[in-house]
This record gives structure tokens, sequence and C-alpha cells, in this order.
């Protein structure tokens, strides 16, 4: 988006573009100025913001200056209008300086356009970039302990979503179309994640395919302009951030502010993101969670938790992913996967009945499944086969009846009601 302002003189006509998180100044004088990195200060009373400056001008340095200026300090633009005139001589700089600023603060300051919403106008009910895992343009974040393969995860959804591969290992739902995927890697480097791709490929024979992909070390904040021209370029649709606590610096993740940052941040993308995490564990509940501030789990739209089961020396990892919180939809039923590590090739299986979602199912799940498995059983049988006992079973049986879940049947059995909507939606 970009606008044309007229300024009093010619030789300061601009051209002013978003960029981001910033904008790009084209003076007709051929003088051009990045303004990114802006900051704000409520405390301090200032507004500061990098600025880039550059030139086409004839007989002069292509690039003509980059520091941080205080948009707002008069002492500090007259001090930068001296530097700018020793090193290209002109009438041209006080003005260039205060258009820059004073727009800036303007665009700035004014935010997103207000828009009118209706109960007349013509909605579409939001869709699913991997379903269910990831809703399109909104964040979702994914979180474990160690080594429950929330990498392997995260680049196995980004291959199936940009091949994209309806037939898949995780049995989820990607587009018809392919969507190019950005990998941000804060953790490993380029090899390690090259050699999971390769092996991954050996296993399911997808065929060429080349992602994404970005060595991080600057916090994300810090670094979205770059990646918002990354994003823009290679027409992202899926941006991975691997993983949360690196991605935002040395900051305390028990505040509050590296969230509400990383989050907007992300927001200003306007793709959708999966963010890999780790996990904390509050004593009093024993639930696991985001690791740090609440404000790491408020604000994402749908989070996902990974555990594991795996033994010494077993060269397969089985997990369970399980849906915990989202603002978009009801909570889908866990999934469980096999993974299968070899010399030169790892494969990846869906196995919803695997060790880790045995461990940590409900009530309701115990005797759903038990159902599904076994079909219609009596009160008795169901005690014996999922250990649950008499007085809890009676009373989780007689709440999946009410909530449509279950029907007792003339003998005196359970069943469950509707299968396919079962098995599609718990």
């Amino acid at each position: 988006m970009g606008e044309i302002s007229d300024i009093e003189q010619p030789k300061t006509k601009v051209k002013i573009t978003t960029t981001g998180n910033g904008y790009r100044f084209e003076f007709i004088n051929g003088i051009q100025v990045e303004v990114s990195r802006i900051n704000e200060s409520t405390r301090a009373g200032t507004t500061t913001a990098e600025l880039f400056i550059t030139s086409a001008l004839p007989a002069t340095p292509q690039r003509v200056y980059q520091d941080r200026l205080n948009l707002t300090s008069a002492s500090s633009k007259r001090t930068l209008r001296q530097e700018l005139e020793k090193r290209i001589e002109g009438d041209f700089w006080q003005d260039i300086l205060e258009v820059t600023c004073s727009k800036t603060l303007e665009m700035h300051r004014q935010g997103e356009p207000v828009e009118e919403i209706s109960t007349e106008d013509e909605i579409t009910r939001p869709e699913y970039l991997l379903h269910p895992l990831l809703m399109q343009n909104h964040p979702t974040v994914i979180y474990g302990l160690k080594g429950t393969a929330k990498s392997l995860v995260g680049l196995l959804c980004g291959i199936i979503i940009q091949l994209p591969m309806p037939h898949n290992p995780l049995n989820m739902r990607p587009l018809d179309t392919t969507v190019p995927v950005f990998y941000l890697d804060y953790e490993t480097d380029k090899n390690e994640y090259s050699w999971r791709l390769k092996c991954l490929e050996m296993a399911m024979r997808f065929g060429y395919l080349a992602i994404q992909y970005r060595r991080c070390s600057t916090p994300l904040v810090d670094d979205i302009e770059q990646i918002h021209r990354i994003v823009n370029e290679k027409r992202i649709g899926l941006v991975i951030v691997d993983s949360l606590g690196p991605a935002c610096g040395g900051a305390d993740l028990n505040t509050s502010e590296p969230a509400i940052r990383y989050y907007n941040a992300l927001r200003s993308l306007k793709v959708t993101t999966l963010t890999l995490a780790h996990t904390s564990k509050n004593p009093l509940s024993k639930e696991t969670s985001i690791y740090g501030t609440v404000f790491f789990t408020n604000l994402a739209r749908s989070i996902w938790e990974l555990k594991k089961e795996q033994e010494h020396d077993d060269n397969y990892l089985e997990v369970g992913l399980y849906h915990r919180r989202c603002n978009y939809s009801k909570l889908f039923k866990p999934m469980g996967f096999r993974i299968d590590f070899a010399e030169d090739t790892i494969a990846v299986k869906r196995d919803d009945d695997n060790v880790v979602l045995q461990a940590n199912r409900t009530n309701p799940e115990k005797i759903l499944h038990c159902l599904l498995n076994n079909g219609a059983m009596t009160t008795p049988e169901l005690v014996a086969e999922t250990d649950i006992t008499e007085n809890t079973l009676r009373v989780t049986l007689s709440r999946l009846k009410k909530n449509g879940k279950l029907t007792q049947l003339g003998d005196k059995k359970w069943g469950v009601l509707i299968q396919d909507q079962y098995l599609s939606t718990l």
C-alpha cells in the first residue's frame, strides 16, 4: 500500500510505502529513506526509529547513513541534518527529515484503518491451512518437553503444506494448493534440518522439495523487518518458529512484555504461524503449559501439547498430540504417532492406539475407545476392560448419554450413538 504526498517544494515530493512494521520514503530528487524498528516509549516520551538513507543522485555514495533517530527531538534532527549535509551537499535535507519524521509519527500513531462490520456482511467460516492443527492466518503453538520431536513434527507439517500432500503420515488435511513455508531456526543449523528433510524424503518418497530456511540469532521482534521482506518476496504462507524462548532473546519470559511484543510481531506478518515451545509445569495443579508468562498461552489462537514415550536404546518414538486450547473451534481429539529412526530414514505414521494415548486417556475417552474397538458392552464388561470403578463408570456413562455420545441398548449394553461423528470430531 502506497500513497503520494505533495509537499510545497517539488524536491520533497515523496512516495510513501508501508513495509511491514515500517515505511519507505522515495523522494523525487533521488533520496530514499527506509524507516524501521519504530519504538514509542510513553515513559520516556520519545519515539525512535532506525533510518537507512540511500541516494540515486549522480556522483554521490549510494549508502548515505544508517542509525537510530529520535523522531520527536529537534536537536537530534538538527545534528543529523548537519551530518548529512557534510556527506551530500544540498538544501533539501531539512525538508526531507521533517517530512520523514512527521509522516512516520502520523502513520505509526494512526494504526490500522477503521472498518465497519455488520450482520449483512458476506462472511466465510475460518479455514485451516492444515486441519485440524493450523488455522489459516492465526498463531498456533505446539509445546512439549525436550525430546518430544517438536522440530520434526513442525518440519513435517511444512512438508505436507508446501507440497501439498493430501495423503500423509499425520493424517491431516492441507489445502489443495501449494503454500510456501519459511522455517526460522533459533536452535540448530541448516545441516541438521537438511538431514532431517532428506531422511523424511527417503522414507516418504515425496520427491524434490525446497523449503525456505533461515538460521536465526537476533530476537524475532528485532528481526521482523527482514522477515517481512522475505515473507513478501517469497509469498510465504506459513512461518515456523523453532523455538519460542530463543526467538524472544534474553528477555524474561515470565513477564508480559516479551509475549505481547512477540505476538504483535507475528500478527504484523499477516500469515499463518506455528511456534514450537518448551513446557513449564504448575506444581500446584500438575498441569503443563507453555514456558513463561500466561500471555504466551492467552495470545495464541490454538495450542497443542506433545507428549512422548521412549525406552533407552529404542530406535523409535511414540508421541501423543493433545489439543489444549482454541479460540475458534472445539478441542479436537488427541492424535498419536510413531516415529521410526533408521540410519538414513525417518518414518512417521499415525497411531491413535499407541502407549502415550493409552496412558493419558480420560475416563470418557477410555469408555468410547473401548466401545468403538469391541462393540456394545455391559457395565460390568466395561469395568473389567477399562479398570474404572463401577460408581465412576456409571456417572461417566450417564454424562456421555446426556451429551449424545452413547445410547443404552435393550440388552443392557452400551453403544456409541454415532460412530462417524465421534471419530471425526471428538
